[in-house]
């Protein structure tokens, strides 16, 4: 079996050695930061898509509050009491539903007008 060369000290001494002359980063312009500015607002989503995020969560926590307290009021719902309470968007008439949760005496009676 044939040993492998020992390394020679020219080897090491190839390594690159730190040097004073490391380029230092110049300022930013006026330009430079209006791109970058123009850079992190093309990233961003618009507000109002922040806005429907927030509002689609809050939707969803006012339906997962009204299966469990009408669950526990009125018994479990039927598939059309969950399609219809699916069926609203509307975060306000949500917290309508939950605030009449109080006043009715059955998921149909929930969801009847008033």
């Amino acid at each position: 079996m044939a040993k492998s060369p020992k390394p020679t000290e020219s080897a090491s001494k190839t390594k690159a050695k730190p040097t004073d002359k490391t380029p230092q980063p110049t300022p930013l312009t006026e330009v430079d930061l209006w791109m970058l500015s123009r850079l992190i607002e093309a990233a961003k989503p618009p507000a109002s898509t922040y806005q429907a995020i927030l509002a689609e969560g809050r939707a969803e926590g006012a339906r997962s509050f009204i299966l469990i307290l009408g669950g526990k009021r009125f018994g479990p719902p039927d598939p059309a009491t969950q399609a219809a309470l699916a069926a609203v968007a509307s975060v306000e008439r949500l917290e309508f539903l939950a605030e009449r949760l109080l006043e009715v005496e059955s998921w149909g009676e929930l969801f009847a007008e008033s």
